[in-house]
C-alpha cells in the first residue's frame, strides 16, 4: 500500500516546523550545580550525590573558570551550606552582605569578570 497524498501540514508554518523538530542540546542549554562551604581548599564529596562535591570559594572559582572555558557551559547554580549557628527562622543570614552567597558571587565576578551568562544566568 502506497500513500496517495504525501501530507505536509507539520510543514505549513515556521512555528509548526519548529514545534515538531528535533530536539538539539548544546551545552547552552545546561546549568552547573556548584556547592560552596566555608573554609579554604575545602573538597569534601557530597554522599548523596557521587561525583559532585561540595567546595571552598577558591575551589569554586577555580571550578567555573574551568566550566566556563570548557565547551561553552553558560550558567551555573550556587548552592551554599551556612552554618547552622547562622540559620534562623526569618533568613537574616541571605542579607548579610558578608554571607557565603554574597562573598561566593563576588569572587566569581571578580575572576571571570567577562562571564555574562546566557539569558540572564550566570554569577
Amino acid at each position: 500500500m502506497y500513500l496517495q497524498r504525501r501530507n505536509r501540514i507539520l510543514r505549513q508554518t515556521p512555528a509548526i516546523r519548529a514545534m515538531v523538530a528535533e530536539t538539539v542540546l548544546t551545552p547552552n542549554d545546561f546549568i552547573v550545580p556548584l556547592f560552596i562551604d566555608e573554609g579554604t581548599g575545602v573538597e569534601l564529596e557530597i554522599s548523596s550525590m557521587p561525583g559532585y562535591f561540595r567546595r571552598s570559594i577558591d575551589g569554586t572559582v577555580k571550578e567555573v573558570k574551568e566550566t566556563v572555558g570548557a565547551g561553552g557551559f553558560q550558567c551555573v547554580l550556587l548552592f551554599v551550606k551556612s552554618k547552622d549557628e547562622l540559620k534562623d527562622n526569618t533568613g537574616k543570614e541571605a542579607w548579610n552582605p558578608d554571607g557565603l552567597m554574597q562573598r561566593s558571587i563576588r569572587a566569581i565576578k571578580e575572576a571571570v569578570p567577562d562571564y555574562r551568562g546566557h539569558d540572564g544566568c550566570g554569577a
